[in-house]
């Protein structure tokens, strides 16, 4: 998972997107996190026929959450222990 570490900075805006809008963790920490794991999933597929795999190795990706933010057109198995 590529969530931001946590200091000073992202603890000040993750207090910022809470009063604002009542979700800081997901503005300040999962969003720019998930946009990380986006952008390493894009280095997998560079042309229209290419193909690829990458394994998310984080039982965070299980979760709604996590999944919605990830590109809709990939397909995705979830493993099972």
């Amino acid at each position: 998972m590529g969530l931001p570490q946590v200091n000073r900075d992202i603890e000040a805006l993750r207090d910022y997107f809470e009063a604002r809008y009542g979700q800081g963790f997901r503005y300040a920490y999962l969003y720019p996190g998930m946009q990380k794991v986006d952008q390493a999933l894009g280095r997998v597929i560079r042309r229209t026929d290419d193909t690829g795999r990458a394994l998310l190795v984080d039982g965070r990706y299980r979760g709604s959450e996590y999944r919605e933010l990830l590109p809709p057109w990939w397909t995705y198995r979830l493993l099972k222990k």
